[in-house]
């Protein structure tokens, strides 16, 4: 089940109506432990404990500097079933997360971050040596129940002249790149328009056949300057070691540079551009442009992408996915978006997305060319107040093959409001549909039919329930279940 806990304690009532509620609906061994996490935890239960001070005592220490805590709890069941050769396979799952945050924010001297998630494997169909459409990543462990942990981190804000912020523990995505590690990060301020970000520690590999801690290591710089107005220019040193102890395989080192510029000329117009290099070779550009004209309700955003080299297997860092996708060859991007509204009611939008490889004789799976061509018609409030309805229409194209498609969605929502409850329906089409962590790999010409419905209740909770079907070569049926707790 999809459990998430939102809000302050208020007392012990709260923690025995949970606790029942878990019971009852017979979580698993994850689903518990978060619980016991959760509530078990010194802070919330210094909260609620009455006895431990007196009431005076209690406002004295929340108007000295309160602690804050916020966060969520969520519990989520997702159950797939398929049929090969007429055989019907299932294969379910418990996925639980606890995201805590903890700041002091009166006197703002320091900070906790945590984030972790576990997850059950229900089916228990980890046997290697059979085949199940639905075997991943999660289904190398040896155990059942696995977690991982993202962040556990503590932030000290302004310990020294210069330096706002240093952070001690495990980090994720200190700069842009999607990186883990346990170690320092530290953001100095050089002057007014001049800061700096040093970090440095153990690698951390979440996916990785070898992956003793402190075997791998990564440091890193970032420099963020603003001459002018609007203006912003960064650049980016990353030095990764990965060790290859597994069949003797050579350690993999890579160094990865960034350059990134930004210019913001208006509230209305804004333009970035970033490329990368791998090792002293150009890796990829990006370049964007996002315009608005607010009196006439439009908008155009335009985005171009180019690798310029084969992808090859780098460190973990730069090429999570190399042994699931392989080599990735050059290919270069276009995608155009317009949106316009007409009136309060209606709205099109208009796209147009273009992927093309730069050697066409190098197409492989999770490496196409194709172009896409959509309209969208959307129809906001018009016959009834909070529902929404969007048909699309669109071309594919790959090759010499074409293919037209629509799509629809309608959703309605009971009340005003971001807490109100909500259904939705709809269904659309994807030529190629990809699942990385999946067996499932490269899937093409799949129509996706899905329903969904969301629930908050009690100012705290919020309850979501999902079918989706998958039409293609093979049919695939998706159920989530899920109930989420913020505090």
């Amino acid at each position: 089940m999809l459990f998430e806990y939102r809000s302050r304690i208020r007392g012990d009532g709260d923690f025995v109506k949970i606790a029942r509620l878990a019971f009852r609906l017979n979580l698993t061994l994850s689903a518990k432990f978060l619980l016991f996490l959760l509530f078990f935890s010194p802070a919330p239960l210094a909260a609620a404990d009455t006895d431990a001070t007196t009431d005076a005592a209690m406002q004295q220490q929340k108007s000295a500097d309160p602690l804050n805590v916020q966060g969520y709890f969520s519990g989520k069941f997702v159950s797939r079933t398929t049929r090969v050769a007429g055989e019907k396979i299932r294969d379910d799952d418990i996925f639980s997360d606890l995201r805590a945050d903890l700041t002091k924010p009166r006197t703002n001297g320091y900070e906790f971050h945590f984030f972790g998630t576990l997850r059950d494997d229900l089916s228990n169909n980890r046997n290697r040596t059979t085949f199940s459409p639905f075997e991943d990543i999660g289904d190398t462990y040896r155990s059942q129940v696995h977690g991982y942990l993202y962040e556990a981190h503590l932030d000290l804000n302004q310990p020294i002249a210069g330096m706002s912020q240093l952070r001690i523990g495990r980090q994720d995505g200190t700069r842009e790149e999607p990186i883990f590690f346990d170690g320092i990060a530290a953001d100095i301020l050089l002057a007014h328009n001049l800061s700096m970000t040093m970090y440095g520690g153990a690698a951390v590999h979440f996916y990785e056949i070898d992956n003793r801690w402190g075997g791998d290591t990564l440091a890193g710089a970032g420099l963020d300057y603003f001459p002018l107005r609007g203006m912003a220019v960064g650049m980016d040193y990353l030095y990764v070691t990965d060790k290859r102890n597994f069949f003797d395989l050579t350690t993999q080192r890579d160094q990865l540079v960034s350059l990134k510029f930004s210019q913001r000329f208006s509230p209305n117009l804004r333009t970035t551009a970033k490329v990368r290099y791998v090792n002293g070779d150009p890796r990829d550009l990006k370049l964007g442009v996002m315009v608005t004209i607010p009196e006439s309700d439009f908008e155009v955003t335009m985005g171009y992408v180019r690798q310029f080299r084969t992808q090859n297997e780098l460190s973990n860092e730069l090429s999570a996915f190399y042994d699931v996708l392989g080599q990735s060859f050059p290919y270069q991007s276009y995608d155009v978006k317009v949106r316009k509204l007409f009136g309060r009611h209606v709205a099109v939008d208009l796209g147009y997305f273009d992927r093309s490889l730069i050697h066409s004789q190098q197409e492989n799976a999770f490496n196409r060319t194709f172009r896409r061509t959509y309209a969208v018609f959307e129809l906001i409030d018009l016959f009834i107040d909070r529902l929404v309805f969007s048909l699309t229409g669109e071309q594919w194209q790959s090759g010499q093959r074409r293919f037209d498609s629509t799509g629809f969605d309608v959703s309605y929502a009971f009340r005003s409001g971001r807490r109100s409850p909500k259904i939705s329906a709809g269904s659309y089409y994807s030529l190629y549909k990809y699942d990385d962590f999946l067996s499932l790999g490269e899937r093409t010409r799949v129509r996706t039919y899905y329903a969904k419905v969301d629930f908050p209740f009690q100012q705290r909770y919020f309850v979501s329930g999902s079918y989706e079907f998958e039409h293609g070569l093979e049919d695939y049926q998706t159920i989530k279940l899920g109930i989420r707790y913020e505090f």
